[in-house]
């Protein structure tokens, strides 16, 4: 399959362009240089407007939608990763270097879980300043 490109210089601004047409409902461009995009009725009292993406080599863009609704999302979130945190802690490793010591690991809450759970967190309270 060929890609086809107008211009290397202009496929940014092409490709943002041709997704919010797509999707004009639900997106529009914002900023000086309109390459920031949000939700189409951002901004809404109370609520977030994002959209994450990015890309590179062979996969030149992915889009996330993210908005209604993303502190509450986020909370949920942080309470599931809580509670998956807490039943690590009983848990003896397999994998990993935990898995070199894996008797001793029971008892202590493993360390990519928590990672996880603190990047919710740190997310969470992000999203929830943003609605103030």
């Amino acid at each position: 399959m060929k890609k086809l490109i107008n211009d290397p210089y202009a496929f940014v601004d092409e490709m943002l362009d041709g997704i919010v047409r797509a999707h004009s409902d639900q997106l529009k461009l914002v900023g000086p240089d309109k390459r920031a995009v949000v939700r189409a009725d951002a901004p809404v009292e109370g609520k977030v407007a994002i959209v994450t993406g990015g890309g590179s080599g062979h996969l030149p863009v992915f889009m996330g939608y993210v908005g209604k609704g993303l502190a509450e999302g986020l909370a949920s979130a942080v309470e599931a990763a809580r509670a998956g945190v807490r039943a690590t802690i009983e848990m003896k490793s397999r994998s990993g270097r935990g898995s070199w010591i894996a008797e001793r690991t029971v008892g202590h809450q493993d360390p990519g879980a928590t990672a996880i759970l603190l990047m919710l967190e740190a997310l969470s309270d992000f999203a929830a300043a943003a609605q103030d």
